[in-house]
């Protein structure tokens, strides 16, 4: 029997865990993760205006990297964005 892949999504204020699904791998593509975990920082992480600066362009004044830096690891493939709260997506196999 062949082994699926899904995405575990995981969310963390500090080291209390504050959500996580489990959804298939095939339903969302890596850059989609990516938005999908960057959205999920903004809610729970930032401020309006936080947000509204993240979207803003870089040469802008306001402009901000809160929601840029997605970090992406290879061995489990993780990606992982925020700091606190934070946020990850790994794929595993089950």
């Amino acid at each position: 029997m062949s082994k699926q892949r899904f995405w575990i999504i995981t969310g963390y204020d500090s080291t209390n865990k504050i959500c996580e699904q489990k959804v298939k791998y095939g339903c969302y593509s890596d850059n989609q993760m990516k938005e999908l975990i960057k959205c999920l920082t903004a809610k729970h992480a930032l401020t309006d205006e936080e947000i509204i600066s993240a979207y803003s362009q870089r040469k802008c004044k306001r402009a901000n990297s809160l929601l840029l830096d997605v970090q992406q690891d290879a061995k489990p493939f993780t990606l992982s964005c925020g700091t606190n709260p934070h946020f990850h997506a790994r794929v595993v196999e089950a």
